[in-house]
């Protein structure tokens, strides 16, 4: 996230000026720089639930895949996502699901920043798989009302391999989010519960048989 200023005038005389050894401090105007407004971001917002869906894989071995060159429409082809990278899609049909996965060894805080152009309202939700059953389970997420609104989903995963998906609520689009994935100090942060409303409502399984 960033905040855009704008840029102050240079001074023209030195702020602190020496004269016969006494030191002179220039007055400098009080007025403050004007900020641009900056659009709230909320934290794992909860405007809407999903209803059950099912999707179903016949990959063997590792459940995602890098190969880019095969839309990553259902989870078969979801993209793998890595630290500190930032990655462009597009919603190409309303109500699509565009997926991607990761895997994590230790405790880790994941962090997703999801922004769109004004024509697309997607939202973000995350699937824990269940690699016994092959099942994903839809856990939280952040699913914000409004077109071209940002989704900020955060949260402390334990290990396991998990799915998430840009999913088109209404209209069509680019878009592109940074994702974050990081163990520091994980086992120190803590989750907001159910009842600070910071977790999406979904009370979907997602099944993913093989």
């Amino acid at each position: 996230m960033s905040v855009n200023a704008a840029t102050p005038e240079a001074i023209s005389e030195p702020v602190i000026s020496g004269d016969n050894g006494q030191m002179e401090f220039l007055e400098i105007s009080e007025e403050e720089v004007a900020v641009e407004e900056v659009p709230e971001t909320r934290l794992n917002a909860t405007d809407r639930e999903y209803a059950d869906e099912q999707f179903t894989v016949s990959e063997e071995g590792v459940p995602y895949s890098q190969r880019d060159t095969v839309p990553n429409t259902d989870p078969n082809h979801a993209y793998l996502a890595q630290n500190d990278v930032v990655y462009q899609g597009a919603i190409e049909t309303e109500k699509e699901f565009r997926w991607y996965a990761f895997e994590i060894k230790e405790k880790s805080k994941i962090t997703i920043l999801l922004q769109m152009v004004e024509t697309l309202d997607a939202d973000l939700i995350m699937f824990s798989l269940d690699t016994e059953t092959s099942t994903l389970n839809a856990i939280n997420g952040s699913a914000a009302g409004g077109a071209g609104v940002t989704e900020y989903y955060a949260n402390v995963l334990e290990p396991g391999i998990y799915y998430f998906t840009v999913t088109g609520y209404e209209g069509t689009g680019q878009f592109a989010f940074a994702f974050f994935q990081s163990s520091l100090d994980a086992n120190y942060e803590v989750n907001d519960t159910s009842a600070t409303a910071t977790s999406v409502a979904l009370d979907s399984s997602y099944s993913k048989r093989r």
